[in-house]
């Protein structure tokens, strides 16, 4: 976006809003273009709003940026650059970065609840120790 008018570039510099993250936001109608997160829902959406490389170390235009969430962003961290480079088109780029956030993301989902296991059997070891404590006294 090159320039907003007078009244609306007033608010963004009043907002501290940077100007090349307008634009971004405006095509992604204020998205995470991942998940389709709405990032103006809450101030955990807005805290988690990201600008992400869709290809990384790739160049700064507005074709290779993304707005995302923290989520799928840290989630995309470290993709094959390799693999996003071979789609031909942003919407292609845009769908593939989405498949591998989506096989992370279950991968997570799959860990945590082997986490959720592991940390209720800690507690109860620690309720039974710390019973078994209080009864020695």
């Amino acid at each position: 976006m090159n320039q907003l008018p007078e009244h609306l570039e007033s608010i963004r510099q009043q907002l501290n809003f940077p100007l090349y993250q307008v634009g971004i936001a405006v095509r992604a109608e204020f998205c995470c273009e991942y998940c389709g997160k709405y990032l103006l829902e809450s101030i955990e959406a807005y805290d988690s709003w990201q600008i992400d490389h869709i290809v990384p170390n790739r160049d700064n235009s507005p074709e290779n940026l993304a707005l995302t969430c923290k989520i799928c962003n840290f989630a995309k961290r470290h993709s094959g650059r390799k693999e996003l480079e071979q789609c031909k088109t942003r919407s292609e780029r845009i769908k593939c970065a989405q498949q591998i956030i989506s096989e992370r993301i279950s991968q997570k989902k799959i860990n945590l609840a082997k986490v959720k296991e592991f940390a209720a059997l800690l507690m109860k070891e620690k309720i039974e120790h710390d019973t078994a404590s209080h009864r020695s006294l």
